[in-house]
């Protein structure tokens, strides 16, 4: 008990917040192994309040959303639809992996992840919707405006960005 204490104690204290325009960087350091996590996200507080996370560790790539308060996914099936739209672009679809808290949700195919984060840089808004466990949607609207420069500056240097070739 006292170790798991010393853990989190340590994991707060290496990480640091930097914040430019609406989105958030912070970092730590795993004690264990000494690797390093970088993260930056934003939040909205539109219909329903929510973040929206890029995280790198090493060369992994994660792109991840979690609501504030909103249980998505359905009952029957271990994937959580999404449907999402950047600007004024066609909307794309796809199942995403939820989280262990069933309150957000992990874009887990790698051409996907490529090509949403290309987007991310190259447009203004993004609109996402997941199905809730009750059958309803839930809509989340994120600016993206400062996350190319956030992007840049913290995580893209060690992440392959471009689109793979077909």
């Amino acid at each position: 008990m006292k170790q798991s204490i010393i853990v989190v104690l340590l994991l707060l204290t290496a990480m640091i917040e930097v914040a430019d325009a609406q989105w958030l960087y912070q970092t730590g350091t795993d004690p264990f192994d000494d690797s390093v996590t970088h993260v930056i996200y934003t939040v909205t507080f539109d219909e329903v309040p929510g973040s929206l996370y890029v995280r790198r560790k090493g060369s992994m790539l994660e792109i991840f959303i979690l609501t504030l308060s909103t249980y998505i996914g359905t009952n029957n099936c271990d994937l959580v639809p999404a449907e999402w739209r950047f600007d004024k672009r066609e909307s794309k679809s796809l199942w995403w992996f939820p989280s262990t808290c069933k309150k957000g949700a992990f874009l887990y195919n790698e051409d996907y992840k490529l090509i949403f984060l290309q987007n991310m840089k190259e447009c203004n808004t993004l609109i996402i919707r997941f199905t809730k466990h009750d059958g309803g949607t839930v809509t989340m609207r994120f600016s993206l405006a400062g996350f190319t420069a956030m992007y840049n500056k913290y995580i893209g240097e060690s992440v392959k960005t471009s689109p793979p070739s077909e």
